[in-house]
């Protein structure tokens, strides 16, 4: 394989990482900070300040699941001869399963937590 190729899907890869655990990541800070609003800290100031920190992590989940779809279509057509092979010559094929096991769950509980969060914080933004 093409060592420029080759450094295009580690690159790839490694991003589509990062994209998985900024899903749970988001909804995890967007819930601190609305337990933070719910303890009576609510000024005017603060209140613009969370909509424009709730509008940008709305983008950056937006951004996040984009590029999960289209990074994880490269990474599924370059399996077999990327990760795979090399998962097979190092023998931790166990764990390359494990990976993408935990990927899955990442993205499922994110996008889950992140909708129970984003409408909470929605409602209460609002109100």
């Amino acid at each position: 394989m093409n060592p420029g190729f080759a450094t295009f899907l580690l690159m790839n890869n490694y991003f589509h990482d990062v994209a998985t655990a900024m899903l749970p990541a988001c909804a995890l800070v967007l819930w601190l900070f609305r337990k933070y609003l719910n303890n009576g800290a609510e000024s005017p100031v603060l209140r613009a300040y969370a909509r424009s920190l709730y509008r940008g992590m709305v983008r950056l989940v937006w951004i996040s699941l984009v590029w999960i779809m289209v990074s994880g279509l490269i990474r599924i057509a370059t399996f077999d001869t990327f990760e795979w092979v090399n998962a097979a010559q190092k023998g931790y094929q166990a764990g390359l399963f494990m990976k993408y096991g935990l990927a899955a769950v990442m993205i499922v509980v994110g996008i889950i937590f992140w909708l129970r969060v984003a409408s909470a914080t929605r409602e209460k933004l609002s109100s």
